[in-house]
């Protein structure tokens, strides 16, 4: 995660060596420095009260990882391995957070359980994170130039700051998955998208993790 490795990352997007030599200039340290603070100061609150265990189960997930980026895919993991992706959750017991009930209780929710647990489960960590609500689009599938997009696609995830590459998306609910896509092939340009055709199963299922359905599809009903 040195210099180098940002250095070949930067080589990697076709940018000459003068541009990538600007943007590794040690001119940059200063401004970089101050937004990693900005970001940290923003992106590690959690609230006041924080349930102490989360952050036990923070820690211990991570507790192999050797840098943020393999400490954040670790919770991912487990966020995936170990609970059920449902929409027909119960509520959790007057006075319970929301997502200690999910993590510790039922183990069932939907993107925004996921997606909520995985950003205070990094921030516990130590990792600055975010959550992020938006659309799951299929950019394969389009009419006229077009791209229809439903209420139904509606969708959370997690975005995670890794110092010198950025913000990264990660996605904790089974049966998504989070990627950077080819916009040139989408005649689009711009950033990190949603991986296209992974879905969960029917949202009146019960979708037990590593189980979605991958299909070649137009866009059904997902959350």
């Amino acid at each position: 995660w040195g210099e180098d490795c940002f250095s070949e990352c930067m080589k990697a997007l076709d940018l000459s060596d003068p541009e990538v030599n600007k943007i590794t200039d040690a001119g940059w340290e200063p401004l970089l420095a101050e937004r990693k603070r900005q970001i940290q100061e923003k992106d590690l609150q959690l609230p006041e009260n924080f349930d102490p265990e989360m952050k036990k189960l923070a820690i211990e997930i991570t507790k192999d990882a050797t840098n943020d980026y393999d400490k954040a895919v670790a919770i991912q993991n487990y966020l995936k391995e170990n609970n059920i992706y449902c929409k027909d959750v119960a509520k959790p017991p007057e006075g319970m957070d929301a997502v200690s009930y999910f993590l510790f209780e039922s183990r069932e929710g939907y993107c925004t359980h996921f997606a909520s647990a995985m950003t205070l489960l990094c921030r516990a960590a130590g990792i600055p994170a975010r959550y992020v609500e938006g659309i799951y689009c299929n950019y394969e599938k389009k009419e006229e130039n077009k791209y229809l997009i439903l209420g139904s696609d509606a969708h959370a995830w997690t975005e995670v700051y890794i110092e010198n590459f950025g913000f990264l998306t990660f996605d904790a609910t089974p049966g998504y998955d989070a990627t950077y896509a080819d916009w040139e092939k989408h005649e689009r340009k711009g950033g990190p998208v949603l991986a296209q055709n992974v879905m969960p199963q029917k949202e009146t299922e019960k979708v037990k993790p590593q189980t979605a359905v991958v299909r070649e599809a137009p866009l059904k009903k997902r959350i």
